[in-house]
């Protein structure tokens, strides 16, 4: 179910999908909903950008079936007893990595650094749905054509992944201790270059953090 909620968060991020909700001043608004039966679980991802100047605050909690979603006023707002618990201010890194032909293999950690929270001592272990963008560069400087392949291997349990590799999203299938599984694949020529996109999030279900390995296949 993490790795669902993961996966279609990146695919519809790189479609441009989404949608708006106009929240008129002094109302609360619901912008999702989603019946939850008794004894199930829900697991997703959304992102939540204001389109202008605005003051908002997004919270998530429980309802009982039928109530009314539409437009609410308030007249105050009461703060959550929760504020700052479980909020974590910087939700999006960025990693350099280079890998050149004939040198050592190059290796990216995902979620080995806990997301630090607001409140003290709120650290997220494994920074399960931090945004990580990798910025890879590959060079050849050999005088044959060499393939390189790009791999995932597990570095703290059974773990899978989604990724957007160069604007496209790949899967990677539940992986264990002892076994890695490639998601990409580049054949450098003689002398060249080139720059890898990689965007990926740590997801619920699975054992983070986990290593990209860039090598020669």
């Amino acid at each position: 179910m993490g790795h669902r909620a993961a996966a279609e968060y990146l695919r519809s991020s790189v479609q441009g999908a989404g949608w708006v909700v106009d929240v008129p001043a002094g109302t609360a608004v619901t912008a999702i909903s989603q019946i939850l039966p008794i004894g199930s679980v829900a697991s997703g991802v959304l992102e939540f950008r204001a389109l202008g100047p605005a003051n908002l605050s997004v919270r998530v909690y429980l309802k009982p079936s039928g109530s009314d979603l539409g437009p609410r006023p308030f007249e105050v707002y009461y703060p959550s007893p929760l504020l700052g618990q479980w909020h974590y201010p910087q939700p999006e890194r960025s990693l350099t990595a280079s890998y050149q032909v004939g040198g050592a293999w190059s290796f990216t950690t995902i979620g080995h650094q806990p997301a630090v929270g607001v409140a003290d001592g709120d650290r997220l272990l494994g920074s399960y749905g931090v945004i990580y963008n990798l910025t890879l560069q590959l060079s050849n400087p050999l005088p044959d054509p060499v393939e390189v392949e790009l791999v995932m291997e597990p570095a703290g349990g059974p773990a899978r992944a989604a990724l957007v590799v160069d604007g496209r999203v790949t899967e990677v299938a539940m992986l264990r201790n002892t076994s890695e599984s490639p998601f990409a694949k580049y054949l450098l020529l003689p002398g060249q270059s080139r720059t890898v996109s990689i965007t990926t999030m740590p997801q619920a279900g699975s054992n983070y953090p986990v290593r990209l390995v860039a090598r020669p296949l």
